[in-house]
């Protein structure tokens, strides 16, 4: 079983932990990857700013979200360790540009500050100074931009009843 980026929007992972152990077959893999919108990183001489606007991007619950955690990624091997059903390990992976501009991830991220302001999350002040700043690094070469994802890599416990407490060492 695969998940990328879903989990976020779920309002209650521990029963979809359950679900994907009820349908996935003993030693079945899964594997479910998720960005941890908090650990966006832009350079900057404006640290409170940039923080400001990567914690606002990271709570912004979207329109069509019925639900949204921003810090799924660093959530998965709580979600999924706990459920009893699996055993796994955690990855990290880092996502870095370098070039400021379409079709960058970084530079899509930074332009999706805009809907900050549309929804009151964030001040247009805010927003125009940091892309003003980030148009700077980029003519200087020294814009980046990171962001940290992590995927859960597991298979379903063989014998474990599905939800059932995880062991736990002394």
């Amino acid at each position: 079983m695969y998940s990328n980026n879903l989990v976020e929007c779920l309002g209650d992972s521990a029963a979809f932990a359950k679900e994907v152990a009820r349908v996935l077959r003993p030693e079945g893999q899964l594997v479910v990857a998720h960005w941890d919108w908090d650990s966006q990183v832009f350079d900057g001489a404006d640290k409170a700013r940039i923080r400001r606007l990567v914690h606002a991007y990271a709570d912004w619950q979207q329109a069509w979200m019925e639900h949204s955690d921003g810090w799924m990624g660093r959530r998965l091997w709580g979600v999924f360790h706990s459920s009893g059903s699996f055993t796994g390990s955690v990855h990290a992976r880092v996502l870095i540009n370098t070039e400021y501009s379409a079709p960058w991830f970084g530079f899509a991220n930074a332009r999706a500050f805009r809907s900050l302001v549309e929804r009151g999350l964030a001040s247009a002040e805010d927003v125009e100074e940091f892309e003003r700043e980030q148009e700077a690094l980029r003519h200087q070469w020294r814009y980046f931009y990171s962001i940290t994802g992590y995927a859960y890599v597991g298979r379903r416990s063989a014998g474990v009843s599905p939800g059932a407490s995880p062991a736990r060492s002394a």
